[in-house]
């Protein structure tokens, strides 16, 4: 398996062989070199933390895979533990570029999982947003039936006589339009729903895409790995 940065739970397990990366290693250096800093247990952790926020925002296998940036980012820093106002500077950055290049570049098949999952999610949040609508709709519906007095004679339902303000209300409410419109999201919310199914299935088939990727990935020199793809020179 091809995993640089291993992910327990919420927590992550950091590879020997990320260290082959120049950018990691001037992570750590900046680490080690932070007077902010009082013990070497300190510096570890703000590493851990970083690290653990690249691997949440940028990995396949982070919980958060799927979302857009700006809600991915804010979970990444949330579950890192990092304090409040953090920034990524670009010692930071930079790793992040490595690392999502060695990873697209040995497991070719994350760009489209990692694509297919955010498109995935806006159907969802279309989803519902059309439910939203119908709500609205069905609601108003419920509440011209609210202002109709009726009563029941020999259990039939007959309507009461309103009073002068009721009637001009219910009687501007066209309540054709607000069916129309009903029916209107009712339909696409059932042309979209109809989608999900097969975007599931290629997520499922890009997921053993990747697995196969990985059980096939060759070790690079100094213990790294690398895919069908890769120039055995770049990484070296």
């Amino acid at each position: 398996m091809f995993h640089l940065i291993k992910r327990i739970g919420l927590q992550v397990e950091i590879s020997d062989e990320l260290w082959l990366m120049p950018e990691f290693v001037a992570l750590l250096e900046k680490h080690k070199n932070m007077k902010s800093y009082a013990t070497e247990k300190d510096a570890l952790t703000g590493l851990l933390r970083e690290v653990t926020y690249m691997f949440m925002y940028i990995d396949y296998r982070s919980p958060f895979d799927g979302l857009d940036d700006d809600k991915r980012h804010d979970n990444a820093i949330f579950n890192s533990r990092l304090p409040e106002g953090w920034v990524k500077d670009k010692t930071v950055a930079a790793c992040m570029v490595a690392y999502r290049k060695v990873m697209y570049d040995v497991l070719p098949t994350v760009k489209s999982l990692r694509t297919s999952r955010r498109g995935l999610t806006s159907v969802n949040d279309l989803l519902e947003d059309l439910v939203r609508e119908i709500e609205i709709r069905r609601k108003m519906l419920q509440g011209i039936r609210e202002r109709v007095p009726v009563k029941v004679v020999d259990g039939q339902t007959k309507f009461k006589r309103m009073e002068k303000e009721e009637k001009e209300v219910v009687d501007s409410i066209d309540t054709k339009a607000i069916l129309d419109e009903s029916i209107s999201y009712i339909t696409k919310f059932m042309s979209l729903l109809d989608k999900v199914p097969d975007a599931i299935l290629t997520i499922e088939k890009a997921l053993s895409q990747v697995a196969k990727e990985e059980s096939e990935a060759k070790p690079l020199r100094g213990g790294g790995k690398k895919g069908s793809r890769e120039d055995p020179e770049r990484y070296g």
